[in-house]
């Protein structure tokens, strides 16, 4: 069924057009005291400039506007039309932003996009499918871009649908603030939404231009103090306002980001409680002037009959992926990305063969860097690139054409460098392939491979060339990782991209090598024209908002200026100039109050009380910018007050409009109405939109400036590498292309999306290196459907790296020598994927599990996994009471009994329930370090507060001493001593989920070191293919049953059975003595223990101390108690001679002689 509210339509502008041409070139760019009068408009008014991005919207075809429909909007099996794109599509464009050009379509949803319940187009993304585009590069871009921005448009489409849905319910009715702000969409989507949403101040914030305050009815839980510590309207996440007017039944959404957000304390002035909070918004997409005017129409209170709601969609952060989408609209149109011909080939079934590297004639590849004895090898060690690969048909590990010349040099690469078999190979096939895959199972050094390929390439560089090479990582964790790499490997020309590197990774930053460089006259100049125009419209913009944020029955200096300088030009420059300042100082501009003069003259102020002006000028100063110092301020304003005092006598001396001052406090009210009769505040609204639309301009215009900064730093600091995440990467494109890179390499190459790693091709690029696992984990995607496993028609979750490997059959390298786990654990991933995988000698030493009879166990057990209330937010994942009761026992035995850290061992289960569980469950035994990743889905997805979920990141704990629990999915290229694997699934229906998927498998099972313990319903998980291979490996080596067997870890005769976690408290302790030699001399007479509890000081020598205070006497506590403490002698005692005597010295025996 459907209702008659359509998407909104903004009226049109009021503001006055005009074309670039007939504006003032200086006043455009906000000079316009700069102006010397050579200009179409002396007055330099603000005027709609007309020729911007919002007048190159394309011209459609008609569509039928969407209404919102009252039926609940659920999950489709097939959700997705092929029908073609916007004037493609048999029935017309689905709704207005739906365009066969990914150029003109908007990233953000449209509110009309919002409303439309029809499917959206979606290309297919295989080779033969067909689509509106021949194959080829705009062919390729359609489904990347289409695919991503679906995957992340998704979830705000089905949230604003939903709450306005729910709030055109409510706007019939008389709203209650006791609505329950946690809210879910019914595709599982969970957001917040708050009522009675009230515009309180516009305001105008450095980079961002235009920001709304808003407040709103506050939930009890989120008042006082709990919003700071809460997930609500975080910063920088997606938020937006919603609109319903009821009288015209038309629905409005603005997407915002949250700018600030404050605490009920912030309308307690206003309100007298704290029923109500507050939070300032900027606009998500600050480029769309339209939304500006919007917002600032509302603040006006324009329209009639509107109710105003805020939705919260905290689990999104925006710049996550319209960086990316951006950069892909922006590559559509250039074509210019390398390795276009193989990426996006015209011929989708032609097959490539991979080319050396591009080079100079007579160039090789310097070697001596990988020399494990450099000292006592002294021949160069250098190789010529060259094509190794002709074609390769079938998919499999590459099989080059190799020389006598290329094995001898492989050869070479294992027995005089640090190289283990597979990654002498590999390196030597990666430098010469121009796009070289390398596949590297658990363990096998890929992030060693890696850095030592960058101590290659760096130190083959011909002499004119300064280009850096480029690292690309999946997470931050990762690029502060490799940094750390690349350091140990003696590299210290880094430039870490990004602000939230780790401590250790301070000194690479690029703020901190701009600190330590000097600046160029060029960069100087630029970032000064730059900063003076941002200052500029800036001041415009406080103007602007200031008047926006008074009172609607206030008279507006913005209101009638326009009006004085036409019509009453003689009052319009009397105010000007009582408030003239020196044109130049932007400081003063960024302080000053603008139209100070005429508010004075409105309330009544004397122009001969020189006290009362300024103290009046004094409340009206703007100090609001977060760029200027407070000194800085303090000068500005006191420069102001000197030139206004002058100004004033200057004007009383004139005589000139002496009578508006001799004008009563009425008449000055009235006269001022009279001037702002013919006001249309629209305008001001307006104007208010343009000024912010020049603002961004400016804003743009210092990147720009920045960038060719960061550039000369880069380049002064002769930097070799560069490393960044892949987002990094995105916001940083432009530096990147200027510093022309030829070589990139990405880390975890097979968790990047297509997308992703297509924005960091540059056309300057000509060789770029993929070191990763497809056979581990994917990229993640949030919406099912577009998974390849789900649909291998959209296949959004196949990196490059896999797509090149299985549907382009190219050459790849395979790392084959794991270094991580002991064999016997090892041998699980040789049953499955990885065949060929062998040990290096090291794994074999790696310690036995203290109080274990076996490293690996399969603790099988058929309790079932918990059924939760359907309501309640535990029935979006799974969870399992006993296993997590019984993987807490086992933790506490290995730290109470056997001597391990918390930091040894890690929890790994697939569900974010079972996590929550865990975290309960061991929260009052020992503190929790939980993946970001973890936490935040924690918290978005209900199952635990912000105050249950450990933070770990508290500088007071090491994180050495945490325990760490995390998901599979956020647990790759990490390794622990040893590895507990919760399972959790165990139902009648032998229904196994996650758990079906074989690259979380390979995850699961190979990031254990020294043990590897699995708790999980067996029966269940042999019904899964993979999981069948790996328990007939634990059955082989007899380490799977019902009952686990622990042993005294010096002792194995001393053994114990093992059902459940409360036996686990329970074990009998060995009885046999320890008698270890401890450093003090003595032998250890306790029962026997881990060896560990002595290094680590739980146990201590019980023998006599034999060591002698400083007064003489005999330590009379434990040998290996703490020295120090009162000494008896201290106290009234009776020597040997017989004395009565109160000795206080530390000296009894001489004190005793001397009495």
């Amino acid at each position: 069924m459907q209702s008659s509210y359509r998407a909104f339509s903004a009226p049109q502008p009021v503001l006055q057009d005009l074309t670039e041409s007939e504006l003032c070139k200086l006043s455009l760019v906000g000079f316009t005291s700069s102006c010397k009068g050579n200009c179409p408009l002396p007055s330099h008014q603000i005027f709609r400039v007309t020729g911007t991005e919002d007048d190159h919207r394309p011209i459609r075809l008609p569509f039928v506007q969407n209404t919102l429909s009252t039926a609940k909007r659920l999950k489709s099996k097939d959700p997705f039309d092929h029908d073609g794109a916007g004037k493609y599509c048999d029935t017309g464009p689905r709704h207005d932003n739906d365009f066969e050009s990914i150029r003109d379509i908007k990233i953000l949803p449209t509110t009309d996009e919002i409303l439309c319940t029809k499917r959206p187009y979606m290309p297919l993304n295989h080779r033969s499918a067909l689509g509106h585009l021949d194959h080829g590069t705009p062919r390729y871009f359609d489904i990347q871009f289409r695919h991503l921005r679906e995957d992340n448009v998704r979830p705000i489409i089905h949230s604003f649908y939903d709450a306005a849905q729910f709030a055109v319910q409510l706007s019939e009715k008389p709203q209650d603030s006791r609505v329950d702000y946690r809210r879910e969409t019914p595709t599982g989507t969970r957001y917040n939404f708050f009522t009675r949403a009230k515009f309180e101040n516009v305001g105008f914030a450095d980079k961002h231009g235009a920001v709304f305050q808003l407040s709103y009815d506050c939930p009890k839980d989120l008042r006082r103090t709990a919003m700071g510590t809460s997930s609500v309207l975080e910063e920088g996440k997606l938020c937006g306002l919603l609109a319903i007017h009821k009288k015209s039944e038309q629905v409005n959404i603005v997407l915002c980001t949250t700018y600030q957000r404050e605490s009920t304390e912030t309308m307690k002035f206003k309100t007298g409680n704290h029923e109500r909070a507050s939070v300032r918004l900027a606009l998500t997409d600050p480029d769309d002037t339209g939304k500006v005017r919007e917002m600032a129409y509302y603040a006006q209170n324009i329209y009639d009959d509107v109710k105003l709601f805020l939705v919260d969609l905290s689990s999104i952060l925006p710049v996550s992926f319209m960086l990316h989408l951006d950069r892909l609209q922006k590559l559509s149109i250039s074509e210019d990305f390398a390795f276009r011909d193989k990426l996006a080939p015209k011929d989708p079934l032609e097959h490539f063969a991979l080319e050396a590297p591009t080079h100079e004639k007579g160039f090789k590849y310097n070697l001596n860097c990988l020399k494990k004895d450099p000292a006592n090898d002294l021949e160069d060690f250098c190789m010529t690139p060259h094509s190794i690969d002709v074609s390769n048909t079938s998919y499999q590990p590459s099989q080059p054409r190799l020389s006598q010349e290329d094995k001898k040099t492989i050869e070479q690469l294992k027995e005089r460098t640090t190289l283990d078999e597979g990654q002498a190979t590999a390196l030597f096939e990666a430098l010469n392939r121009d796009l070289p895959l390398i596949q590297g199972p658990p363990g096998t050094g890929k992030s060693y491979l890696g850095v030592k390929l960058c101590g290659v390439i760096q130190k083959s560089r011909v002499t004119d060339d300064n280009s850096p090479v480029v690292v690309v990582c999946m997470t931050n964790h990762a690029v502060d990782d490799f940094v750390g790499g690349l350091v140990a490997n003696g590299c210290d020309k880094i430039v870490r991209l990004g602000s939230r590197g780790a401590p250790s990774v301070a000194q690479f930053t690029l703020r901190s090598k701009r600190t330590k460089s000097r600046c160029s006259a060029l960069e100087s100049r630029l970032y000064g024209e730059a900063k003076a125009q941002m200052n500029s419209h800036w001041a415009q913009g406080i103007e602007l908002a200031e008047a926006l944020a008074s009172s609607t029955t206030e008279v507006k200096w913005a209101a009638i200026k326009d009006y004085l300088a036409s019509f009453e030009p003689e009052a319009y420059k009397h105010f000007l100039d009582i408030e003239k300042i020196i044109p130049n100082s932007y400081d003063l501009r960024r302080v000053r109050r603008a139209g100070f003069a005429f508010i004075y003259w409105l309330e009544g102020g004397d122009l001969n009380d020189d006290k009362s002006l300024e103290h009046q000028f004094d409340k009206l100063m703007v100090s609001c910018d977060p760029n200027l110092e407070e000194d800085a301020i303090k000068r500005a304003r006191e420069q102001v007050s000197k030139a206004i005092a002058s100004n004033v006598e200057k004007v009383a001396l004139s005589g000139q409009c002496s009578w508006l001052w001799d004008l009563d406090v009425p008449a000055r009210k009235e006269l001022a109405a009279h001037w702002s009769s013919d006001f249309d505040p629209r305008t001001l609204c307006d104007t208010f939109a343009e000024v912010h639309r020049r603002y961004q301009i400016a804003v743009e215009n210092g990147r720009k400036a920045s960038r060719v900064s960061d550039r000369l730093t880069i380049q002064r600091n002769q930097t070799d590498y560069i490393a960044l995440t892949s987002t990094g990467f995105a916001r940083n494109w432009e530096l990147l292309n200027s510093l022309g890179p030829k070589v990139i390499l990405f880390e975890e190459a097979s968790e990047l999306v297509e997308a992703h790693s297509t924005v960091c091709m540059l056309p300057t690029i000509t060789h770029a290196i993929k070191i990763g696992d497809p056979k581990q984990l994917r990229p993640h995607v949030q919406q099912t459907v577009l998974d390849k496993d789900h649909d291998d028609r959209y296949r959004l979750n196949e990196s490059l790296f896999e797509r090149l490997i299985e549907q382009d059959q190219t050459a790849y390298s395979v790392l084959n020598v794991q270094r991580r786990a002991h064999p016997e654990i090892a041998s699980l991933l040789r049953v499955g994927d990885y065949p060929f995988l062998k040990d290096h000698p090291s794994t074999y030493r790696r310690p036995i599990v203290s109080g274990m009879k076996q490293r690996m166990f399969w603790l099988d057990h058929q309790n079932p996994e918990d059924v939760p209330d359907p309501q309640s937010p535990f029935s979006k994942s799974s969870s399992n009471t006993y296993e997590a009761k019984l993987v807490a026992a086992f933790v506490k035995y290995f730290v109470l009994a056997q001597g391990y850290k918390f930091g040894d061992i890690t929890v790994l289960t697939p569900y974010q329930g079972q996590i929550a569980l865990l975290q309960k469950e061991m929260s009052g035994v020992c503190d929790l370090s939980l993946t970001e990743a973890d936490r935040n889905a924690l918290i978005d997805a209900g199952l635990l507060s912000d105050e249950e979920v450990t933070n770990g990141t508290k500088v007071e704990v090491a994180l050495s001493s945490m325990l760490r629990i995390a998901t599979v999915d956020n647990y790759q290229g990490e390794q622990s001593k040893i590895i507990i694997f919760s399972a959790v699934r165990s139902n009648p229906r032998n229904m196994a989920g996650f758990l079906n998927n074989q690259n979380r498998i390979n995850v699961a099972i190979s990031r254990a070191e020294d043990g590897f313990y699995v708790v999980g319903n067996a029966n269940l998980m042999s019904r899964i293919q993979h999981w069948n291979k790996i328990l007939k490996a634990f059955m082989k080596k007899k380490a799977l049953g019902r009952a686990l067997t622990t042993c005294c870890p010096r002792h194995a005769t001393h053994t114990f059975s093992v059902q459940s976690g409360s036996q686990l408290d329970k074990i009998p302790t060995c009885i046999t003595l320890c008698y270890r030699i401890l450093k003090c001399g003595h032998l250890c007479k306790e029962k026997c223990h881990a060896l560990e509890m002595h290094d680590d000081g739980r146990l201590v020598c019980q023998e006599e101390c034999v060591k002698k205070l400083p007064c003489g006497h005999k330590c009379m506590k434990a040998c290996g108690a703490p020295c120090g403490g009162q000494c008896p002698c201290s106290e009234a005692y009776t020597p040997v001679c017989g004395t009565n005597l109160k000795v206080t010295t530390i000296e009894p025996m001489r004190a005793c002689i001397a009495a």
